[in-house]
């Protein structure tokens, strides 16, 4: 024989009996009667929590969430994308790069290339200009970020100012765009600095180089230099825009947070970076910015 079990549920603003009614719908503390409550053997106490205080908590945890998120210039979708792709790989784009083949796929511009004893590139003024450059081909478009890095000197004492950046050349080879990424203005003598910076590419050009350039108030000769120092610190040039995709590029405060985690300050050709290095990274921007 099949028996029906009833339940039988006291709506009141003030306590029933609980030898009568075990379960109570509190309507002092919710008129809607969304607060629930059993006896204990002692009082009643709330087995349900109110509509207005559960939507007030999960606004709350929004509210903390979007802080998190909206705290690094990285969007969400860039950061899933890596993610997804489980490792990305950034490449150097500066050929010959630790100048292991000599000065094959670098070019002086108002001055001579060579290297030194130590295997550092070297580009003596001709005095004919007012600067005088050490440029090699990088590929890069209209729109797309890229990051420098190199560290240089002059034995010149009267140098104005040391530079890197990237300069756009038209179909003539004619300059027709220079984006400056670091500059040092009037450095000492035989002093190294480090150049480090973001260049965004503000014009399509029909070609590029990177550019290590020297400058003076007046036309110069004689033994003027720059010099990128050997060891660890050679040049990089790496294109942001092609290893992250457009609008997702990190800031450089973020890409050098990420070279932290690389066990190298300088790399030939490309790099891997894997998934866990990445989450690493996001890791160290979250806390960062909190």
């Amino acid at each position: 024989m099949k028996h029906n079990a009833f339940v039988t549920i006291y709506g009141s603003t003030s306590a029933p009996d609980p030898s009568s009614n075990s379960l109570w719908m509190d309507l002092g503390e919710d008129p809607n009667g969304s607060v629930l409550k059993s006896w204990t053997g002692e009082k009643y106490e709330p087995i349900t929590k109110s509509i207005e205080h559960e939507l007030e908590s999960i606004e709350h945890e929004l509210e903390e969430l979007s802080s998190v998120v909206e705290s690094s210039s990285t969007t969400l979708e860039g950061l899933s994308s890596i993610v997804e792709d489980s490792f990305i790989t950034i490449e150097n784009g500066v050929v010959d790069n630790d100048f292991s083949n000599g000065i094959s796929g670098w070019y002086g511009i108002n001055g001579t290339l060579s290297l030194n004893t130590q295997g550092d590139l070297e580009v003596e003024a001709s005095g004919l200009m007012e600067e005088s450059l050490a440029v090699s081909d990088i590929i890069c478009s209209d729109g797309d970020k890229i990051y420098q890095k190199v560290k240089v000197s002059t034995d010149s004492d009267s140098a104005e100012s040391l530079s890197l950046g990237v300069i756009g050349y038209d179909s003539a080879d004619e300059e027709i765009s220079r984006v400056t990424t670091a500059t040092i203005a009037t450095p000492n003598a035989n002093q190294e600095y480090l150049l480090e910076g973001m260049a965004s590419i503000d014009i399509q050009a029909e070609s590029y180089q990177l550019a290590i350039y020297q400058t003076h108030e007046t036309p110069e000769d004689g033994d003027l230099s720059i010099t990128t120092v050997s060891g660890t610190e050679k040049v990089l040039s790496i294109n942001l825009t092609e290893a992250f995709g457009h609008g997702n590029e990190p800031t450089l405060l973020e890409f050098k947070a990420l070279l932290e985690k690389i066990p190298t300050t300088w790399f030939d050709e490309s790099i891997t970076i894997s998934q866990k290095q990445i989450m690493d990274w996001h890791l160290a921007l979250i806390r960062a910015n909190n």
